[in-house]
């Protein structure tokens, strides 16, 4: 399905950090993508914490591909790292490398960005304000119903095999780490049981995804017990965590997908104490889903 030493290295330092967030080198940046995406304006008005912005759709590749991935950086609070990991992504897809071009013609890609009106709106929350458990249940889509309807409404229109959603624990520990966040149908129902003899749903399409993470050097969270529960999080193996029974399916566009339509549904939740490695994080999760994603999807095709 993807050609063999096709890799998605989307990297994010301190100084592109920065450029990503400026908006005139982001608006320099939009020009050069706009021959790659398919844009649209799904939402206008009060999103993600912002008092105005607005929810682009971005489309690229071969829209009649059977693997239909989407990447959603459109939280219920916007922060800075996931402005830029979302901006980041675009612009790792934009570019017109051989290797880009090649995993675009195998598969659908679809992308939610937020543009935020006043770009000193947008909150910032640094300081570790909260434990890990609050940082893990930082996880839900724009609950806002005008702008859940729209991007659940394009979402379906889409059809996805694979949505990833990403999101920022901001710095609820000092290490920084990535937690990977599975949802599916029929996992186990409590962080204390376990049975070696019932699979573990989710277990192998995440650790696809797990293991390509962690080949980019990003270390994956692994919580205790405590906050396993208070966040109704479950561990499905080590470094893969999962979504416990009766959490609400329509908490984010990943869940949605994962309850509605069968799709494999992941969260991407950065914690650590520097934004910028925050948003580098996120990024690797996202090149690492458009590798493992397609393995995961249909792996008899592979």
């Amino acid at each position: 399905m993807i050609a063999e030493g096709v890799r998605v290295d989307i990297p994010i330092d301190e100084s592109r950090y920065r450029r990503l967030l400026r908006p005139t080198d982001w608006q320099d940046e939009t020009a050069k993508l706009a021959g790659v995406y398919a844009e649209r304006t799904i939402y206008e008005g009060p999103i993600g914490g912002l008092r105005e912005g607005r929810v682009l759709e971005l489309t690229a590749g071969d829209s009649a591909a059977e693997i239909r991935i989407a990447i959603d950086a459109a939280p219920n609070t916007l922060t800075l790292p996931v402005l830029a990991a979302g901006r980041a992504v675009a612009r790792a897809f934009g570019t017109p490398a051989s290797d880009r071009r090649s995993l675009l013609s195998r598969v659908a890609l679809l992308l939610y960005v937020v543009e935020p009106a006043a770009y000193g709106d947008i909150p910032q929350p640094e300081q570790p304000a909260f434990g890990l458990a609050a940082a893990l249940r930082l996880l839900a889509s724009p609950v806002r119903p005008r702008a859940w309807a729209a991007l659940r409404a394009s979402l379906d229109a889409f059809e996805p095999s694979f949505v990833l959603d990403l999101r920022d624990g901001g710095a609820a520990i000092e290490a920084q780490e990535l937690a990977l966040i599975i949802h599916a149908h029929g996992q186990q129902p409590d962080v204390r049981w376990h049975d070696d003899r019932r699979a573990r749903i989710g277990a192998d399409e995440g650790q696809r995804a797990a293991d390509e993470i962690r080949r980019r050097g990003i270390s994956l969270l692994t919580p205790q017990d405590e906050d396993l529960h208070m966040a109704g999080i479950l561990p499905l193996a080590p470094g893969l965590l999962a979504t416990a029974p009766g959490q609400p399916p329509d908490r984010t566009l990943a869940s949605w997908a994962a309850h509605r339509t069968g799709a494999i549904g992941a969260s991407a939740v950065s914690v650590g104490r520097i934004g910028s490695q925050r948003a580098a994080a996120l990024a690797a999760a996202a090149g690492a889903v458009f590798i493992a994603g397609p393995a995961a999807v249909a792996p008899e095709t592979l």
